[in-house]
């Protein structure tokens, strides 16, 4: 028997995941899932962390459903009955998290190590509501701020010339057991499962460097064929409105997020692997990408357009 495991804490890039292997790691790890199983949940969790959403257990072999186990399960997420007993789990998966053989790489490891067992350990002391939160901040360049906010009025008020498609709030889709796990926020944003947790640009031979700034992901989202706003979309159908952001993680990973407007007149996004959702980082349904609390998300990249020409895919 083997198992993936998988840290929940990238929107847009893909999350660390390895493979546990080892028959005496396996066989332990196994105990302490069948002791403590009020700290395993079957469904991705509520946790509304700035980054860490917890972790995630794939399970190679079917064995597991005879000792009473789901296929897959989420550990110190917010969805068990136990937090405490999660987050005991938590750690000790975290301990089986191969050092890279590179060894300009193993710096980064070990920060990626030492802050997700941090976060680990605070959602459990602070509880769920009171984990490491951001709080929206002033815009730093005013200027910035008042065109953002003039392209949202003039946007919602059908004022540009770019027409644009605005679909329903569908979260039961993209949150289905088969399609959450393996879509990010890109694949939200232009409307299109692809089950690859698809990267600007990757269909087109673009692969986004590790600085993440807004010039290299809207360089990858144009090769795929999307447009900045008010560079119109030709005629044709699923030309949503999208925005996108990128910010720094508590490891120091640069990463990137996408929303995209709904006929209702609120935006939605899908956190990496997570469920899709409606709201942003304090709870607020999210009117305006722009002024919402983003989390780390904090770089604004503007506004886009996609279409149904677009094609995206990613390394999965």
């Amino acid at each position: 028997m083997a198992f993936r495991v998988t840290i929940e804490i990238y929107s847009g890039r893909p999350n660390p995941s390895w493979m546990v292997t080892d028959p005496d790691q396996v066989q332990r790890l196994m105990r302490l899932f069948l002791r403590h199983r009020a700290g395993l949940a079957e469904t991705p969790g509520s946790f509304m962390g700035v980054d860490f959403r917890g972790m995630r257990i794939d399970f190679a072999s079917d064995t597991v459903r005879s000792l009473g186990l789901p296929p897959t399960v989420e550990i110190a997420g917010g969805g068990a009955a136990d937090p405490f007993a999660g987050a005991e789990l938590a750690e000790a998966l975290l301990d089986t998290m191969p050092e890279p053989a590179d060894q300009a790489e193993r710096g980064n490891y070990r920060v990626l190590r030492d802050a997700i067992r941090q976060a680990i350990r605070r959602s459990v002391e602070e509880g769920l509501g009171g984990v490491e939160t951001i709080e929206p901040q002033e815009p730093p360049d005013p200027e910035l701020a008042a065109e953002a906010e003039e392209q949202l009025r003039r946007i919602d008020q059908r004022l540009n010339a770019c027409p644009f498609d605005a679909g329903p709030y569908e979260p039961d889709f993209w949150n289905d057991f088969y399609v959450v796990q393996r879509n990010n926020c890109y694949n939200y944003a232009v409307n299109q499962r692809t089950d690859s947790f698809a990267q600007p640009g990757f269909a087109h031979g673009y692969t986004i460097p590790h600085s993440t700034t807004c010039t290299e992901v809207r360089t990858g989202a144009l090769r795929d064929g999307l447009r900045v706003w008010g560079d119109c979309q030709p005629a044709g159908y699923e030309r949503h409105l999208v925005a996108l952001v990128t910010g720094t993680m508590l490891d120091g990973t640069r990463d990137f997020h996408w929303f995209r407007r709904h006929r209702e007149g609120f935006w939605g996004h899908k956190p990496g692997s997570g469920p899709a959702r409606n709201v942003d980082y304090s709870n607020n349904v999210v009117t305006n990408p722009f002024s919402c609390n983003r989390g780390r998300y904090t770089e604004w990249c503007g506004y886009f357009q996609s279409h149904n020409s677009v094609i995206v895919s990613g390394p999965l």
